[in-house]
């Protein structure tokens, strides 16, 4: 990733070397020709603080008749509540196992988005109760993708509240979002229980892309931010899932792609992506 020259916010002591690292790694094989895969670091910011990250994803892989789909939630607990993770891992959980069940039934991916994202607001406030809490306590963003993969055909679904990033990356390596982020104030964002019960599926996007895309990601604002400016470093985060998507440890070498070092970004870090593959490691 590229320096940041004009952040001049001041950095905490630096952490042991080791301390960004992977919390979480996935490995998915290949799916229609796209080699699946997460990881989440937690940032240095985290560390200097003694906090847990706060990031949390799942993913759900499956096929229906002729469809093959995949499904990811990403969600990133806000950094002023101890207890977001909590909200984070619920809301993630209960919407990958809701896509997967009703993804395998034969339901769309409209429809598959709906009931994941109904059943993870259900989940952050059942687990807010479990907690004694209010529900703002496990406050967290919710980013979802389903991608179905039908013949030459490709289609595709996506919600977002919060900051973050849903994207494509094309064959010259150019970033194309896939919704709306909620960043447009700086340090500001909305979250999953800040919708209320009409309307948040007002933000559910679907496209049929023309041509299957070089690649799909989900990542956290740890991440999203640091890709600024897009012109610059999404040919460099293409270059490097390129190697990543043929090795058959992907998820592992993720870890090592989101460890990089960036003035000025202290935050965790998940990345969730599916990457056109090829090569002996891609069946």
């Amino acid at each position: 990733m590229g320096l940041d020259e004009f952040d001049i916010r001041s950095a905490p002591a630096p952490p042991a070397p080791d301390a960004i690292r992977p919390v979480a790694t996935s490995d998915h094989s290949v799916v229609a020709g796209y080699r699946v895969a997460a990881a989440s670091i937690v940032g240095r910011g985290h560390v200097y603080q003694q906090r847990p990250c706060d990031d949390a994803y799942s993913i759900v892989v499956g096929h229906d008749g002729s469809r093959t789909w995949w499904f990811a939630a990403v969600a990133d607990g806000a950094g002023s509540r101890a207890l977001s993770r909590h909200g984070a891992d619920a809301a993630t959980a209960a919407a990958a196992q809701r896509a997967a069940e009703v993804l395998a039934a034969g339901v769309s991916l409209r429809g598959a988005i709906a009931a994941a994202v109904s059943i993870a607001r259900t989940a952050q406030a059942d687990r807010a109760r479990h907690h004694g809490v209010g529900v703002a306590d496990l406050s967290c963003t919710l980013l979802c993708l389903a991608c179905a993969i039908d013949g030459p055909h490709m289609s595709l679904a996506t919600f977002q509240v919060g900051d973050g990033l849903i994207a494509a990356i094309d064959d010259h390596g150019a970033i194309m979002p896939l919704a709306q982020a909620d960043d447009e104030v700086p340090g500001a964002t909305l979250f999953l229980e800040s919708l209320d019960d009409h309307g948040w599926d007002a933000r559910i996007r679907c496209e049929e892309p023309a041509s299957p895309p070089r690649g799909l990601f989900v990542a956290t604002d740890g991440l999203a931010d640091d890709l600024i400016p897009w012109s610059e470093n999404g040919p460099i985060l293409a270059g490097e899932l390129d190697q990543m998507a043929a090795l058959a440890d992907a998820g592992a070498r993720l870890g090592e792609i989101l460890s990089y070092e960036k003035h000025g970004s202290f935050d965790d870090r998940t990345l969730v992506v599916a990457w056109r593959c090829s090569g002996p490691s891609c069946g």
